[in-house]
């Protein structure tokens, strides 16, 4: 699918003019600077909301835009280094086809787990896989305390008796939470079971990942084209193709 640009720079055109914009770049340049903030925000959920450092991680950028602002986003993180994964702009569509195939099952049950037992616990999963055979069956189930109205997934062993599976309710949920009732009573919502079949796999070739291409971009942001994508590099970041055919950037380097 090809961008229509005189469609594109008309509606940046209508937009700037109803922000208050001067030129149809200067509102894609706030669309731009938008995006890009919407992608910290939701980035601090998973890194400094859990105790994490973002200036100690690597930012992996993948998807069909996020090149384009993966190094504005480190900026905003404080981290230092990039990486664009080989075919990451097709990353997801390369994932559907090379994962594992995966059939899940479910059962709303709505029980104390204090109401089953080894035997009874095997026997519903076994139920719920649609299978008598407990070989390659993963189970897990969603627990929680009895008047709560929301559930965390356990995941246990097949065969694994209840109070094995309490237990791990309850660390889970100190882990999550901060604390836990050992001598609430828990109960089962639902109860999972799935198997899984070993996908085709592949091998990337590290073949040049850049090409000579490049797309006009505001001078500040100079651009690399990739087969799937285009990474801007603001100034003070550079970058160069590893021996996987993986880009690393850098600021500073």
């Amino acid at each position: 699918m090809r961008l229509d640009v005189a469609e594109a720079e008309a509606a940046l055109g209508r937009l700037a003019e109803a922000a208050g914009y001067d030129t149809p770049q200067e509102a894609a340049e706030g669309v731009y600077e938008v995006a890009t903030h919407e992608v910290v925000r939701a980035l601090h959920v998973v890194s400094v909301e859990r105790g994490h450092d973002p200036e100690q991680c690597t930012v992996i950028a993948f998807g069909g835009a996020g090149p384009v602002h993966a190094c504005a986003v480190a900026d905003l993180l404080g981290a230092s280094r990039v990486v664009f994964v080989r075919a990451g702009g097709v990353l997801c569509a390369l994932g559907l086809a090379l994962a594992d195939q995966r059939v899940d099952r479910s059962l709303s049950v709505l029980r104390p787990l204090a109401s089953f037992d080894r035997e009874t616990l095997a026997a519903a999963i076994s139920r719920v896989a649609g299978t008598g055979e407990e070989s390659g069956i993963s189970c897990a189930a969603d627990l929680r305390y009895k008047g709560q109205s929301f559930e965390l997934t356990v995941p246990f062993a097949f065969g694994a008796p209840p109070s094995k599976v309490e237990a791990a309710f309850h660390q889970l949920h100190d882990l999550r939470y901060g604390h836990a009732h050992r001598d609430w009573s828990v109960e089962v919502v639902t109860l999972r079971a799935w198997r899984t079949s070993e996908g085709a796999g592949a091998t990337l070739s590290p073949d040049a990942l850049l090409s000579s291409g490049a797309r006009p971009v505001p001078e500040k942001r100079p651009s690399r084209e990739i087969p799937e994508s285009t990474c801007v590099l603001p100034e003070g970041w550079s970058g160069t193709t590893d021996e996987n055919g993986f880009f690393v950037l850098s600021r500073g380097a």
